[in-house]
Formats: C-alpha cells, sequence, structure tokens
C-alpha cells in the first residue's frame, strides 16, 4: 500500500467518526509553528481546503476578540508588541503589527462598560497585571496596572453584586502567594490585597458560603491538592478546608456542566478527567472519573455538536497532540478524537451563530 493510500485511509477514518458525532460542524484550524500560520477548514462531508500565512515574529499568547463582530479576530502577542488578524470565510486578512510596553501573556475579561469591552491581562515577564481596553479593531489602551515583586500567570474575575465592583485574582506556579484586587467600572484599581501563602498555580473565585463575597478555590500543584479559602469581608482570607487528588494533577477548572448554576471543579489528572460536582453548600464531595488511556494536560470546553454537551478540547501531556472528548449520552460513555498529531501549546475555541472554530 502507497504512503498516499494510507493517507487516504486514514482520512476516511476521521471523516467517519465525525460524521457520527454531529452532522453539520464547520472548523478552522489555526497552527502556530514558531514563523508559521496554517488554517485548515474540514466540513463533514469531506471536503479540505488550506490557507497559510506567514509570521515573521514568535508568537507567546492567542487571544480571540470577542468585541469583534466581523468573523474571528486573532490578536497575536509577541515580545513588546501584538498583531492582528481575521480569519473569514476560511482565509486569513492582512496582519497588522503594533507596539505595547508589555508582553501580554494572559487575558480574561472583565466586563463591557459604554460600549468599550475591559480585560485583565497577565504581563508575566513585566511582573504586572494590566487592566486594558480592546476596540473592535483590535486597538490596545492600557487603563490601569499592578505591579508585582514575582511572576503572576493565572487570573480570575469575578462581579460583587454588593458594591458594583469587579474582583480579579491573580496567580501562578512562579508568583508567590494571590494577589486580590478590585475594579470599578471605569477599569480603574480602587483597592489591592496580597495574601501571603503557599503557591498555587491556579485559583479561582467563587462565593463558597452564599455572603455575596467571592471566596477562593486555589490549586497547588506541588502538593496535590485544592485549598478553599473562605472570607467575609473580602480582605481577610482563611483556609478551611483542602482536598487531595490521589493521582498527579495537572490544572483545574470551574464549569457549570449540568446546568443547574452550581459550578463543577473539572481536573485533568494522570489517567484523564476527574469532576468535583458543586452542590448547594459546595461541598465538592460527589466525584466522578472519566478513565482514558492518555494523559491530559490543558483543556477548555466547547459545545461542538449543537446538543449542549460541554465536550472537553484538550492536549495529551506527553505528546502535545489536540483532542476532542465527546460523551455518549444514550450510554453515559467517553470517547475522544485525535484532531492534530504534532505538539500544540496554544489553542482557543470560538463559537458563534452555527459556525465553530478551533484555533491553534
Amino acid at each position: 500500500m502507497t504512503k498516499l493510500d494510507d493517507i487516504t485511509k486514514l482520512l476516511l477514518e476521521e471523516i467517519t467518526v465525525l460524521i457520527s458525532v454531529a452532522k453539520s460542524i464547520l472548523f478552522f484550524y489555526l497552527v502556530l509553528l514558531n514563523t508559521s500560520v496554517f488554517a485548515a477548514s474540514v466540513k463533514i462531508d469531506g471536503f479540505l481546503n488550506h490557507s497559510h500565512l506567514y509570521l515573521q515574529n514568535k508568537y507567546n499568547f492567542l487571544f480571540l476578540n470577542e468585541n469583534n463582530e466581523n468573523g474571528s479576530q486573532l490578536i497575536l502577542f509577541k515580545e513588546n508588541g501584538y498583531s492582528v488578524v481575521k480569519h473569514e470565510n476560511g482565509e486569513f486578512g492582512k496582519i497588522s503589527n503594533y507596539s505595547l510596553n508589555y508582553s501580554i501573556s494572559n487575558i480574561k475579561k472583565i466586563f463591557d462598560e459604554g460600549g468599550e469591552t475591559y480585560y485583565a491581562a497577565v504581563a508575566r515577564k513585566n511582573r504586572t497585571v494590566l487592566i486594558i481596553n480592546i476596540t473592535k479593531e483590535g486597538f490596545i489602551r492600557i487603563v490601569d496596572y499592578v505591579k508585582y515583586y514575582t511572576y503572576p500567570s493565572e487570573i480570575d474575575t469575578y462581579y460583587n453584586n454588593l458594591n458594583g465592583s469587579y474582583t480579579i485574582l491573580v496567580s501562578g506556579l512562579n508568583f508567590s502567594g494571590l494577589g486580590v484586587f478590585n475594579v470599578n467600572k471605569q477599569g480603574k484599581i480602587i483597592d489591592k490585597l496580597y495574601i501571603k501563602n503557599n503557591t498555587y498555580k491556579s485559583a479561582f473565585l467563587l462565593d463558597l458560603n452564599w455572603d455575596f463575597t467571592p471566596d477562593i478555590i486555589a490549586f497547588n500543584s506541588i502538593l496535590n491538592k485544592i485549598d478553599f479559602l473562605y472570607t467575609n469581608d473580602g480582605k481577610n482570607y482563611l483556609k478551611e478546608r483542602d482536598f487531595y487528588f490521589n493521582q498527579r494533577c495537572n490544572n483545574i477548572k470551574l464549569r457549570d456542566l449540568n446546568n443547574d448554576k452550581l459550578p463543577e471543579i473539572i481536573a485533568s489528572v494522570k489517567s484523564g478527567f476527574q469532576i468535583l460536582y458543586g452542590d448547594s453548600v459546595y461541598s465538592f464531595n460527589h466525584t466522578k472519573k472519566i478513565e482514558l488511556k492518555i494523559e491530559p494536560n490543558i483543556f477548555t470546553f466547547g459545545n461542538i455538536n449543537n446538543i449542549g454537551n460541554n465536550e472537553i478540547i484538550f492536549t495529551d501531556k506527553e505528546t502535545g497532540s489536540l483532542k476532542i472528548l465527546f460523551e455518549e449520552v444514550t450510554n453515559n460513555k467517553y470517547q475522544f478524537v485525535d484532531y492534530c498529531a504534532g505538539s500544540v501549546l496554544l489553542f482557543k475555541f470560538w463559537e458563534k451563530d452555527n459556525e465553530k472554530k478551533i484555533f491553534y
């Protein structure tokens, strides 16, 4: 059998699997390979098209501008700058380059106000967390910032109904303790708090005791556990309990998987995924394991098959390959599909109307 026959056979097998999962999904792939960007759109009926965009710089973070209404606008962050490019109708548009005094490595949306969208952005190398505004055209304006002595990498946001402010939580493997600060509706930082504690790979804000003040769920990857830190005033946080994993945990995220408005804790562990289900008192006592033959690492979620399920898009920790985990509703079993055999460092899921895209 020739190499072409082998490739054809593999492609047909993949298309068969995709057809069994969904009927009319359109995927777009953007591949970051040092100095090149590739895109491919795959329809379930088997048509395959490619577009190729060369990049002159190495980028360290990929962001989708949700504020842009005309297609998928990508913002690619590099050393002291960023690039903006659209991906529409299976093709990349013209790339525009801009300078910035910070090297942004992470972004999370805070709020929309007065037709503008505000974000919290981590500039890890600069040891800084920024409050920025991104326009529909992709222009970035720095509104405020806070500088730290160690290196932040992760952020989470929470809206406080009591005073109308927004709380930002800062964490990271090379960030000592936790940083907490509040932002008003003008994007200005109004107060700051530094929690001297253990080093946490990531941390999340959630009101655990229903007092309208966000508490903290923090992942300690060194001790392989989750710490639950409670507060009554947003100023003093105390660890009241913890949860130890019985196998190595790589990353955790919060998401309401069963639509009961009580978020679950989802963890990528050595043998697959572990889910800690939220309840009315956030005990997280009910757990579920999804056993896989590979070890997942970084992951996100997406409604890919259009029936309301939460598919998990993740990378293989050993190979870095990109995969998608689907749940079979009828028998409550899980299976994953391979989407990229190469090593994937960055990926984002985008959805609008009936169009779905995965950029990586």
